[in-house]
């Protein structure tokens, strides 16, 4: 459940991305009536692809600390140090739309040899993520494939221990 609301909020995050990138385009082009000027153009464009990464850090920033704010909903508390939750943030399945992020961001910038690295990442999280499901299939008490890499376990808590 805690996943859900994380993932929500990253739906509304970027819908405001779209709507506030759109207001600036609409601004700008005096509603449509006249052409945008390339730099327009880009600033429209940074202020929907910034919502992704703007994400990421509220989200890792509370990942840091033992609870995003899906798992302070849930009453759920990640055990571990900061830099093992860090490792599970990375390895988690919320973090695939971040390295798909990155790897174009790479692309973009015209770094191919970091970006096939991000990719073979992101091939490694989505694996994770199938072989989490298939676990949890199979056997629904064992740790999920991100919580095993990064050695945490996720308590039922109201208040971290």
């Amino acid at each position: 459940m805690s996943a859900l609301y994380d993932s929500l909020a990253l739906a509304a995050w970027s819908a405001l991305g779209c709507i506030a990138g759109g207001a600036w385009l609409f601004v700008r082009s005096a509603g449509g009536a006249v052409d945008l000027d390339v730099r327009d153009a880009q600033i429209g464009a940074a202020i929907v692809l910034a919502m992704p990464p703007a994400w990421f850090a509220w989200y890792a920033s509370g990942a840091w600390s033992g609870r995003t704010w899906g798992q302070t909903r849930a009453g759920l508390f990640v055990e571990g140090t900061g830099a093992r939750r860090m490792l599970r943030f990375a390895a988690h399945p919320l973090a695939a739309p971040l390295w798909a992020w990155l790897t174009l961001a790479l692309l973009a910038a015209g770094q191919f040899l970091a970006a096939m690295a991000t990719t073979v990442v992101l091939g490694a999280v989505v694996l994770g993520a199938i072989a989490s499901l298939l676990g949890w299939v199979f056997r629904p008490e064992a740790p999920a494939v991100h919580d095993r890499i990064a050695r945490t376990h996720v308590l039922v808590s109201e208040t971290p221990s």
